[in-house]
Order: C-alpha cells, then structure tokens, then sequence
C-alpha cells in the first residue's frame, strides 16, 4: 500500500527556511508521486520517489534547491516539471526492459550491417563485407552502449564532429549512421533527433560543395588516363570507361561484355542502385564513347560471352609471407580496389594529389553542359536528375547559356561589320 503524506510547506524559499534541517519533507504531486525537499547547512536538495508497488517506491536526487543562488538551480515549479519528467523516464525505460532487450546504439548498428550485407552479397553473387563495416572505427564503446531511445541531437552533433579526416568521409558516416538508427526505431522524438543531430553543419555545405566542383580539363582527363595505360592494362580500361561515360563506379563494374556496342559506338550503362528504388525502377541507358575507347575495350571484348564482366583484372593470392601471385582473373568489386594504382596515377599525371576518381564523372558532366547539351540528356546520361544537376553546376550551366544565347547575336547596325 502506498504512503500516505502530509503536505509539506516547500513551495518558497520562505516556507522551506522553517523547515528541520536533515530531514526530507515530501509533497504530493501525482498519484503515489511525491516530490521531496531535504535541507542541507547552506541548500537544500530535490528529491522525487514513486510507487512501483509491493510497498516499494524508487527515489532519485533531481537537483539543488535555490534557496541561496538562483541561476542554474530549481525553483519549486522546475523542480516538480523535473520529478515528473523523471518519472516519466523511468517508468518508459521500465516498459521497455520489460518488453525485451533494450536497443542501444550498438545494435542498431549490427542490425543495419547485417542487413546491408545481405544486399551486397546478393549483388556480388557471392559473401560480401558492406561499407557499414566502417561505423565500428569511428563509434566508441560508451557512444555505442547508449539505448536508442535515451539518443540526442547533441550527442549525435559531437559525434559527427569527432570524425576525422575529410567532410565526405563525415557525410558517408553520418549517412550510415543515420540509416542504421532510422531503421531500428519509430518513435518520432527519436527521429527527430536523429534528423537535427546528423544534419551538415553550414561549414561542411560549403566543403561539399567545393569538392563537387573538383574537375578537370580535357588535357588532365587525357594525362590521367594515360598513367594509367602505364600501370596496368585493367586499371587503364577501367579509368578510361569511368572518364569516358562520367557514370560512378558502382554502375561500371557490374557491366558485361554484351553492354557495349561496336556498331553503335555506346555502351549500354546499368542504373546505379541509388535512392530508395534503387535500379529496379530506371532501366540501363545508352551513354556513347569514342572510336578510342571502343578500340581499347576490343581485347577483351572479342571471343567472350556477353554475359561475362566487361572490366576484369588479376587476383592474387599468398603464397609465402608477403609474397603474392597471379592467381586467377575477376571483376572489379570495391571502389578501394583503384586506390593505389590511382594514386599512382594522379602523380604521374602531375595532378592535385587530393583528385579523386569521381573528378572524372564531375568533368564529364561540365564538358556535356560546355557542348552545351541540354541539361535534361545530361542528367540522363549521368543518371541523376535535373535538380541535382543545377545544384551542383550552377556557374558551369550559366557560362554555357551565356555562351549559347551569344551565338544568336547579330550586327543590328549596317556600320559595323
């Protein structure tokens, strides 16, 4: 049976100063819900205790009175808006114990793993790691072991913040992340936090945008592929059909040798798996090449089934300590799988050392609106949309218009020639 309390006279400084010192005085202020005031030599503390039945009742310390210094302490009101928040925590972490395991951080992370594993395993044909592997470098052991419905836009914000190196390594993290807690909850307080706590900070939008602006001229294209062609044969074919098509590597590597047409100098470029339809919804489209980079891909082209992977390259296993041979040949998995040999690349062609492969895609769409093509065929043939486009190459799509519309001037004067 619950305790029955005399009401103690707590609501003002005044009325608590009379108070015997050392002893808790209770309030009730709801059902089985009492708010205590313990004074203290100097101030005195606030307390909640509530009935969890079985003639028990849970009691947590919520604050410092301000009977001496006001700011940062607990009026009467704050203090009783404070006891029945915490109530209220308390009782929904109860429920949910109750209900199961508790969701943490951790493993809403293990769940979002598993199931983008599931997904690439099944694109790849074969056992695969996904990219969500990377959240467990970047997530502490405290960070980790946070229950889900306890996370805050501000702890998610520090989070994001702590991650080091460049501003698309943060966004490709917090975009994980942000998959992996929107997929283990419902609760819309939750979502919401998730929404603010993971949002690009000003300073990042402007980093980002900066790298989207990172091409290259047509000779820088041209140097790059040639370093290429002098590392490898398959490393320079699978730069040339990324320079060539401006499509992203997640579409390049899934074509087969019946993609490309000879008579049509094209090669029919898979929908990437982006946004929620992935490529289910966007069928394969035509994206045209040169004579060039038809004459390159011949090799491997003539005497293959068209169901085969068109790009390939050698894999390799140990044989001794760090001593590797040529094993068998396969197709190109993981964008990492270019980085050293692009590295390599970049050097030789005397290029930025930060010049990322997805410069290549960036260029090959500032030179389709240089032409100028229109802007819809360009989005089209980059498989992305009109309003990406237009974000990205504002001053790209102004200086081609510019460009277009002075070639529709004409002499209005007979003395000028």
């Amino acid at each position: 049976m619950a305790k029955t309390v005399s009401e103690a006279k707590v609501t003002t400084r005044a009325t608590r100063a009379k108070l015997e010192e050392g002893k808790t005085h209770w309030r009730a202020i709801d059902r089985h819900v009492h708010l205590g005031y313990r004074k203290g030599l100097r101030s005195g503390q606030w307390l909640v205790r509530w009935y969890q039945g079985d003639q028990k009742y849970k009691q947590v310390a919520i604050g410092t009175a301000d009977d001496v210094i006001a700011a940062g302490n607990l009026d009467f009101e704050a203090a009783v808006r404070e006891a029945r928040q915490t109530v209220i925590n308390h009782r929904t972490d109860a429920a949910r114990v109750a209900a199961g395991p508790i969701m943490t951080v951790q493993s809403a992370i293990d769940q979002y793993r598993e199931k983008r594993d599931k997904v690439e395993s099944a694109h790849r044909g074969r056992e695969a790691h996904s990219s969500a592997h990377r959240l467990r470098n970047y997530v502490s052991e405290a960070f980790a072991a946070t229950p889900l419905h306890q996370i805050t836009s501000d702890a998610l914000s520090k989070w994001r913040a702590s991650i080091p190196g460049a501003v698309a390594t943060r966004q490709r993290l917090s975009n994980d992340l942000r998959a992996a807690l929107n997929g283990a909850t419902k609760d819309q307080a939750v979502r919401v936090a998730i929404k603010e706590g993971l949002k690009k900070p000003d300073e990042d939008v402007g980093a980002a945008e900066t790298r989207a602006d990172q091409f290259l001229s047509n000779d820088q294209v041209r140097a790059v592929v040639a370093a290429a062609g002098e590392i490898d044969a398959d490393f320079h074919r699978l730069v040339l059909v990324l320079a060539a098509t401006g499509a992203r590597f997640a579409q390049v590597h899934r074509l087969t040798v019946g993609d490309v047409s000879a008579d049509k100098l094209s090669i029919l470029m898979p929908a990437s798996r982006k946004g929620r339809s992935g490529a289910k919804s966007r069928g394969s489209k035509p994206v045209p090449i040169g004579k060039d980079v038809l004459q390159a891909l011949m090799p491997i082209i003539e005497g293959r089934a068209g169901n085969e992977p068109l790009l390939e390259r050698w894999l390799h296993k140990q044989v001794a300590p760090k001593v590797w041979e040529r094993d068998t040949r396969g197709p190109w998995r993981l964008a990492s799988e270019m980085t050293r040999k692009w590295a390599k690349a970049v050097e030789a062609a005397g290029l930025p050392a930060d010049t990322v492969p997805y410069a290549l895609r960036h260029s090959s769409i500032v030179r389709a609106l240089t032409v100028p093509l229109p802007i819809r065929l360009v989005a089209a043939l980059h498989d992305t949309s009109i309003a990406m486009i237009e974000a990205h190459y504002t001053h790209h799509i102004a200086d081609s218009m510019s460009a277009l519309a002075a070639t529709g001037v004409i002499s209005l004067t007979a003395d000028v020639a």
